[in-house]
């Protein structure tokens, strides 16, 4: 909700009033009559949450073999650098990567710079490990 808060009956009559408003203002129109669908929301959350063990790998740990390489800018080195390019699919349990990478997913990108490495999980999630800088 804007400003934060609980989600009631009342904020999202609130809410409505102020979409249909900002409607008004920004397109000279609005249907108040009509319901809205609301397909994209951007939510912040906080919250304390206990600590996790991350399982070990169920097969040997080993290095990921690149696709091939690219040149992307380098927050490391505030410039453009050579990056190994990895995919998905070439992350096994166990398989790693060091930075500068990139590891291409469907649908994300995973952009690893210098110092930084990241292991593939036996639960199929990503260990990633940031440099200090």
């Amino acid at each position: 909700m804007p400003g934060g808060g609980e989600v009631t009956a009342e904020t999202l009559v609130q809410l409505a009033d102020a979409f249909h408003g900002e409607h008004l203002t920004q397109f000279a129109y609005n249907r108040p009559e009509m319901n809205l669908e609301v397909l994209h929301w951007r939510v912040a959350a906080s919250g304390r949450q206990a600590r996790t063990q991350v399982e070990p790998p169920p097969s040997e740990p080993h290095v990921a073999t690149p696709l091939g390489s690219r040149e992307a800018y380098s927050l490391s080195i505030r410039g453009m650098e050579k990056f190994d390019v990895y995919d998905l699919a070439a992350f096994g349990p166990g398989a790693s990567a060091a930075g500068p990478a990139i590891v291409a997913t469907p649908t994300t990108t995973i952009v690893l710079h210098r110092g930084d490495r990241i292991r593939r999980t036996g639960d199929e999630g990503f260990h990633i490990d940031i440099a200090t800088r």
